[in-house]
């Protein structure tokens, strides 16, 4: 039996250059008379940014900015109208493993898909089963099958990943939602990219964790997350805005 016990304080400031910022504090206690093992820790999005099935997502690795966004995924939405904002989110202050100090930021940013809209199996809703969603904590799908980005530069094969696109929208450059993904729910066998991915309701997965990562009883972990909406002049330029 797993016995965690969380603390949850949400605020915003009406403040002049933090009207579109609102922080999340989350406290979290092993409750357990044994230590936890291995521990990842996830914040599960469902962004439905204006109309849920236009959506793309993204994160940035590149600027380690430690960020996760949604945004739309043409330029104009059925709520927001012409030029749709973006909204993401970052660690102020992410897990840390004390016994060597080591903040531990962001460690993989992942997806699912709305069981509704099937996607191959391995990319669908966990539905509340915790083999699953341990795996996708961990950066994977469900099923333990890796996230495959495009080749590098110079490469011809696909490279494992756990941090789906990290390009850049506007400039495209990088690994987008419009290079596209690879559907597998197979380890050993890497499918044709499907180029581009047709937008959706987007879930994702915000992650940070890693495999000597423990909680001994009693021990307490502070994770400070903000999350904020940006808007420029078209769909993209809102992501290079924020």
């Amino acid at each position: 039996l797993l016995l965690c016990e969380i603390h949850m304080t949400a605020w915003a400031y009406n403040t002049p250059g933090l009207e579109d910022l609102q922080f999340l504090n989350w406290v979290i206690i092993n409750k357990n008379d044994k230590p936890w093992q291995n521990v990842f820790m996830g914040i599960v999005v469902d962004p439905d940014l204006g109309d849920a099935n236009d959506d793309y997502i993204g994160c940035d690795t590149v600027n380690k900015l430690n960020l996760g966004y949604v945004y739309n995924g043409d330029n104009n939405d059925n709520i927001y109208g012409i030029a749709p904002p973006a909204m993401g989110m970052d660690f102020f202050k992410s897990p840390i493993i004390k016994s060597t100090h080591d903040t531990l930021g962001l460690t993989s940013f992942v997806f699912f898909t709305n069981t509704g809209s099937a996607p191959p199996p391995c990319e669908s809703d966990p539905n509340g089963e915790p083999v699953p969603a341990y795996n996708m904590l961990q950066g994977l799908k469900k099923n333990r099958t890796p996230f495959w980005s495009p080749p590098p530069a110079g490469q011809t094969q696909p490279v494992k990943s756990k941090f789906v696109y990290p390009g850049d929208p506007e400039t495209q450059t990088g690994w987008t939602e419009t290079v596209g993904s690879y559907p597998n729910c197979d380890t050993l066998t890497v499918p044709n990219i499907v180029s581009p991915n047709p937008t959706g309701d987007r879930r994702f997965i915000f992650n940070s964790g890693r495999d000597d990562f423990s909680m001994p009883p009693g021990d307490t972990q502070n994770v400070v997350l903000a999350q904020f909406v940006a808007r420029g002049t078209s769909n993209v330029n809102s992501v290079t805005k924020l």
